[in-house]
Parts: structure tokens; C-alpha cells; sequence
């Protein structure tokens, strides 16, 4: 029986009273529980052979898991998360996993009930941290090398999935929305400046082309703001590799602290063995994931968004917006400019080392907590 349907039962068992008491305690060993949809098919930098997926079809499969905090034997670990380190999560109810294609109807998805995750913390607050984790395909009924299709999209037999995942506790969540704000505006700012410079209504009059000098000048113009904007959104997409997305994220609980965790999935990479015995492994860009925690419990039942510690700080914070010049928004993207160049020399570091995996570092890394 998992921790997840264990902790259910035992709920279910206690007085009304202690259940009420029971959903606000907090264990950063807790288990914890998300439903993924994993969507399998073509991506653009994919190396799956080339009619594989060439239809567009995707492949879609709900999934949920139980993620523990125990740590898994060693010969269980998997050496391109480390080979160490790695804790156990379970798929719960595995024979109950399937997908819906017009031919057959309603297909089962064998899946193993054990698979193992690992995160790598991030070099500084509000920086992302890595997680990443697997699970193992089972085989079918027909003992068939493919256990789920649809149209030229294919899931074989005893293969290893591995997904990756950009993550932060709350309070980095926070610190990285807050450091990404900077950057954001000014990409926001230049982009107005150019709508508003080609605007029908409010646009420069000088383009409708009455003076051909005059004309000549406003796209020149056009032209610099269009640069200025251009340099803007490659600032914002590099701070975006490390930094929490404007979007909001699914927050839920995770083991290793009470803090609830934003998840922003990445892809799927399969394993492959080629050579004559098998030794080689190939890793293959397979599809993308996105998760939803459920049975969430917030770090403070009383406020499950507090941001701050104490009402100093953010009163701290709210003075500090108001007199934040545009020499403050500079220091502020130049400190985050100098931040991307140290992710990015790490980053090819890593893309260099075995454990590389296409755009996707997969590299060994601490846990935040040891149990």
C-alpha cells in the first residue's frame, strides 16, 4: 500500500476533530501528491527517427504519482541522475493509466509502480532549482515491443522516461518574480513604445509618407526602437531560463521542506540502448509534461500566500517601489545580466559533462534535506 492511500486511510479512521487537526501539520517528509499529463510527440529538436510523430499526433496520458521522501537502495539509483541520491515516488493505481484513441477506444498504459526523483538546488535565491525523476514503461498483455500508440506516435516496452522540471520553494518563487520584475517592465515599456510609434490612431504621422525625408527619419527611428526592443525580450528570455516565468505556476508540496514547491515542467527524454551488447545509451527527445499538486497543505493555514516574514519587510519593500528610479532599474537588470552570464558558463559547463542530455542539463546534485 502507498504512503499516499495510507495517510488517506488513516484520515478517514480518525475522529472529525483529529482529522481537523491532522490536515494543518506540516512534515517536510510528508508525501506528497500531483497529478502529471504527460503528452507525447514530435518536437522541434528532437533526433527520434524521422517518420516517428511526422503526422503532428499526440499521445496523452494522465498519470499520478506519490512522491516520497525515502531514499531508494543503491542499486536502484540511476546513474544519470548521480547514481546516488535519488528517493523513491510510486504511481498510484498504475493499472488504472490509459488513453482514448478513435480506432480502439479506451487503451491501458503499463506502467511500473516505482520510479525515483532527485533536485539540484539552485546557486542563489530565487534562482531555479532542478528536478528531475523517472519512471519506467511495463509491457503489454501482448508481450507487443509497443505498449501505446496513436497514428505514428509510439511508447515501447521497458523503456525509461526521464522529465525535468524548473522548480522554486515559495519564498524563491517570490525573491525570482521579484527579481524578473526589472526586466519584464522593460521589456513591457519598449514594446509600447514601438506599438505606439506605428499606431493608426497616435502612431508618428512622419510615416504616412508626405515627406519622403521626414519618412525616411521616422523608420529610422522605428528601426531603433525596434532593436531596443528586440535587445529588451533577449534580456527577459535569457533571465527566463533561471528565473520563475510572469505566468503563475502550480504551487504544492513537496518533500524536503514545509514550503510549498512551483513546478514549470520541461520535456521527456527517453533512454535507448544501441551496440551490439547494448552498452551505449542514447537519450531521445520524446514530448512535454505539466502537473497539478492536489491535496495541497499550505506552510500557514491561516495565510496560504504570505510572502514576507513580518509586516516590516514588506512595508520595506512597498517604500523601496516607490522611489525605485530608473537608475535603480538599471543596476537592477545589469546585476541580472551579470547573473545570466554566470548561469550560462555553468550551463555549457554542464552541456559538456556525460550526464549532458540535448538542451536539458541532467546532472547529479543535492537534496535539500537529509533524512
Amino acid at each position: 500500500m502507498s504512503a499516499c492511500l495510507l495517510v488517506v486511510l488513516t484520515l478517514a479512521l480518525l475522529p472529525s476533530s483529529v482529522v481537523a487537526f491532522s490536515a494543518t501539520t506540516k512534515s517536510p517528509w510528508a508525501p506528497a501528491s500531483w497529478r502529471l499529463v504527460i503528452n507525447l510527440g514530435r518536437e522541434i529538436s528532437t533526433t527520434m527517427p524521422e517518420e516517428w510523430g511526422a503526422s503532428g499526433a499526440r499521445l496523452s496520458f494522465p498519470v499520478e504519482l506519490c512522491i516520497e521522501s525515502d531514499r531508494l537502495p543503491d542499486e536502484e539509483q540511476d546513474e544519470l541522475l548521480g547514481g546516488r541520491g535519488a528517493n523513491r515516488l510510486r504511481v498510484v493505481d498504475p493499472e488504472k493509466i490509459t488513453y482514448i484513441t478513435t480506432e480502439l477506444g479506451e487503451q491501458q498504459v503499463p506502467l511500473k509502480g516505482t520510479g525515483g526523483w532527485n533536485l539540484r538546488l539552485g546557486r542563489k535565491p530565487g534562482h531555479a532549482s532542478l528536478l528531475r525523476f523517472w519512471l519506467d514503461t511495463g509491457v503489454s498483455t501482448s508481450h507487443s515491443k509497443v505498449i501505446a500508440q496513436k497514428r505514428d506516435v509510439t511508447l515501447q516496452a521497458n523503456q525509461r522516461l526521464y522529465f525535468a522540471a524548473h522548480c522554486w520553494r515559495q519564498s524563491d518563487w517570490v525573491k525570482g518574480r521579484q527579481k524578473l520584475q526589472p526586466t519584464l517592465e522593460a521589456y513591457e515599456r519598449a514594446q509600447a513604445k514601438l506599438e505606439d510609434q506605428v499606431s493608426h490612431e497616435s502612431g508618428d504621422r512622419r510615416l504616412d509618407g508626405v515627406d519622403p525625408l521626414e519618412t525616411l527619419a521616422a523608420y529610422k527611428d522605428m528601426a531603433g526602437l525596434t532593436l531596443d526592443r528586440d535587445d529588451k525580450l533577449r534580456q527577459l528570455l535569457d533571465a527566463q531560463e533561471y528565473l520563475p516565468p510572469p505566468e503563475n505556476l502550480p504551487l504544492g508540496n513537496w518533500p524536503g521542506s514545509t514550503e510549498l514547491m512551483a513546478l514549470a515542467p520541461m520535456e521527456i527524454f527517453v533512454q535507448e540502448k544501441k551496440g551490439f551488447l547494448g552498452n551505449q545509451q542514447e537519450y531521445h527527445l520524446l514530448g512535454s509534461w505539466n502537473a497539478k499538486p492536489f491535496n495541497v497543505i499550505p506552510e500557514d493555514i491561516e495565510d496560504e500566500y504570505e510572502y514576507y516574514d513580518d509586516e516590516e519587510e514588506e512595508e520595506e519593500g512597498e517604500d523601496m517601489d516607490e522611489d525605485f528610479s530608473e537608475e535603480d532599474e538599471e543596476d537592477e537588470i545589469e546585476e541580472l545580466s551579470q547573473d545570466i552570464s554566470e548561469e550560462k558558463l555553468e550551463k555549457e559547463a554542464n552541456r559538456n559533462s556525460p550526464d549532458s542530455m540535448g538542451g536539458t542539463t541532467m546532472v547529479g546534485g543535492s537534496q535539500e534535506q537529509t533524512k
